[in-house]
Parts: structure tokens; sequence; C-alpha cells
């Protein structure tokens, strides 16, 4: 019997404690305590026997993940997003508000010498948008395709409202009189 087996044998034996502590047995780098001992093998008296029953089981947990075979786990692939390929694009000025509908001038964004007018429906402009809807707003208005990220491609009409504020005339002129006051207190020598 080898002397980590002998002392811990001794141990055991010396111990007013219940076999069923928390005892571990280390051998070639396995350890395996004595709960988990007597679940699988149930109570066996503190003696030679004990100790051979343990090597006997670390030899058998040793064989178990020798034999396993190696769990591989896979990082899915990363699915590519929806994305709008645009076809044509547009920016728009809200000219008069309707009931349901409002007009605008479009500027073609390839060609800034055309200009039309068209009606949009209140129904084509996102729920966010809505109440952006006013006379002088500023529009984005994008005809193209959704990508999905199932390979399904949808042809799509965008309309996104500019949320930087229009300039009011009252504001620019006093920028104007900001910039005339500054320009002739600067000293131009």
């Amino acid at each position: 019997m080898n002397t980590a087996a002998a002392n811990l044998q001794e141990e055991i034996k010396d111990s007013s404690e219940s076999v069923h502590e928390e005892y571990l047995v280390h051998a070639d780098n396995m350890r395996l305590d004595s709960t988990q001992f007597f679940t699988e093998f149930g109570q066996i008296s503190p003696d030679e026997k004990w100790v051979d029953t343990i090597n006997d089981s670390i030899d058998s947990i040793k064989r178990q993940k020798e034999s396993s075979t190696p769990v591989v786990i896979l990082k899915q692939p990363s699915r590519p997003k929806s994305h709008f390929i645009p076809l044509k694009k547009w920016e728009g000025t809200v000219l008069t508000v309707l009931e349901d509908s409002f007009v605008a001038r479009l500027i073609d964004q390839e060609d800034e010498y055309s200009d039309s007018e068209a009606e949009f429906s209140f129904e084509e402009v996102p729920q966010s948008d809505r109440g952006l809807i006013e006379p002088g707003a500023i529009f984005y208005w994008n005809i193209g395709y959704i990508d999905r990220d199932s390979g399904q491609r949808m042809r799509a009409s965008v309309i996104r409202f500019r949320r930087i504020p229009v300039w009011q005339s009252e504001e620019l002129e006093t920028a104007k009189v900001a910039a005339r006051h500054l320009r002739e207190t600067i000293d131009w020598e």
C-alpha cells in the first residue's frame, strides 16, 4: 500500500466523524471525494479494501475521460443584416399639407436641375415622422431594394424626414445683424 493511501486510511480510522465527510483522494491528478464515491458504490469500511476500491474508481474515471468523444462547439456564422440598395433619391420640401396627404417639391439628387411635384399619402410616412409633416419640412425619398438576410429582395419606397430644424426668417435676420455688428467692430488694418 502506498504512503498516501496508508495516511488516508489512518486519518479515517482515527476520526470520530462519519466516513461520508469530504475526504479527497489524489492520485495521478484525479480527485475523488467520498460523497461522490459513496453515492456510486455505497458505504465501505475504511480499510485496505476501501483504498483499493477508490483507486479502481479513479482508474475507471480516467478510462471514461480518455474514451469520451470530445465535444466541439461551433460558433454560428453571423448572418448578414438586411440592407437597402437605393436606385433613385430625391430631396423633398413639403409645400402643402392636405387632410390625409401632402404635396411636395422634389429635387432629383443625381440631377439638381430637375425638380417636380408629387403628392404623398400620410400612410407612406413612418408613424414616428408624421408629426414633422408641415409646410417647409425637408424629407428624403428613396426608391430601391431591401435585401433581407433570408436572401429575398423587395422593392421599397422609403420616406424619412429631416430632424434638423429649418432656419426661420427671424433667425436669419438676427444672424445678419450680429455679423454686421461684428464686421464693424473688428479693426481691419
